[in-house]
């Protein structure tokens, strides 16, 4: 009878409001510990700019480089400041491609002539010598807006790359306007000669023949 009424005591206790409240807390707790975490934007390494070259041509779109290393504090903070943040807002995500490119590391890639180089010698050719250095390209591998050298100024630095970003952009949108416009003059062309070719085609049969 005693242990009857121990259990019932101790039962009244667990379901007590008190009891409820801190189970239903840890339940809480432990459900958000479980959950995942929001992940963050990633930036991909680039190792093969002639595939991305073709990309580019396609979609008629720049690409922002930058030359980063491992062992620099300042690319990291660019990273997490202003790059990663970029790519996450997603505003230039179908207007411009955003790629990395480390050149202290040892592995090779493809420039934009398909040839096989080291990051380094890559970083060379566009005479990045200072990490981070952004550089903004076309399809063909050429700058086409002004390029933005270290991260001493974080305030300013936005602006500066929104700048450079829409420069680019700019550049590229009239490339392909005067490559459409060429085309259509080359099909007129065209036209005009298949035209001028019928006109000067062979003597009609009831045409007397020339002396």
């Amino acid at each position: 009878m005693v242990e009857s009424r121990m259990k019932e005591n101790c039962l009244n206790k667990l379901l007590s409001p008190s009891c409820y409240t801190f189970a239903l807390g840890l339940i809480l707790l432990f459900a958000c510990l479980s959950a995942p975490a929001t992940e963050e934007p990633s930036l991909k390494a680039e190792r093969d700019f002639q595939d991305l070259s073709q990309l580019m041509q396609q979609s008629h779109q720049p690409v922002l480089v930058a030359f980063v290393a491992e062992y620099c504090g300042y690319c990291r903070q660019l990273e997490k400041d202003q790059l990663k943040p970029l790519v996450k807002k997603g505003d230039y995500t179908t207007r411009i491609f955003i790629r990395t490119v480390d050149i202290a590391d040892t592995e090779t890639l493809l420039n934009f002539k398909g040839e096989q180089v080291s990051p380094s010698d890559f970083a060379n050719q566009y005479h990045a010598d200072i990490t981070p250095t952004l550089v903004f390209l076309d399809h063909t591998g050429q700058e086409i807006a002004e390029r933005l050298v270290g991260y001493n100024s974080p305030d300013f630095y936005g602006a500066y790359l929104e700048s450079a970003i829409e420069q680019a952009i700019n550049h590229s949108q009239s490339a392909m306007q005067l490559e459409s416009s060429t085309t259509v003059q080359n099909q007129d062309s065209g036209k005009d000669l298949d035209k001028d070719d019928k006109d000067k085609g062979s003597t009609p049969s009831s045409a007397p023949p020339f002396n």
